[in-house]
């Protein structure tokens, strides 16, 4: 079992992750991430990364720390980052969207 920690995550694990996974789709490319985007670690923080093209749904989105503010600034940046990295669209659906919405692909 994967230990899990409620402090943050590896978002940046996950892009480099769906970038090379990228690389050999020729369709339509979804990118399905259920995080709050806080990363603990910059690891594998390596940009330019290529998404280009995909869809990126970031689901069960909760905001952490609950500030407004905060998470409002944590999302615009990673909305932009995203862009940036050639997705077509983002969206994000907090939790209560993802109860009710269900979005996958």
């Amino acid at each position: 079992m994967n230990p899990y920690d409620n402090t943050g995550a590896d978002p940046w694990g996950c892009l480099d992750s769906a970038a090379t996974h990228f690389t050999h789709v020729a369709g339509e490319k979804i990118l399905l991430i259920a995080s709050p985007l806080v990363s603990t670690t910059t690891v594998q923080r390596i940009a330019p990364l290529s998404l280009s093209g995909a869809r990126v749904n970031v689901i069960w989105h909760a905001c952490i720390p609950a500030v407004a503010s905060v998470c409002a600034t944590n999302d615009a940046t990673w909305h932009q980052l995203l862009l940036s990295f050639g997705a077509r669209t983002v969206t994000f659906f907090d939790v209560a969207q993802s109860e009710v919405e269900k979005p996958t692909f």
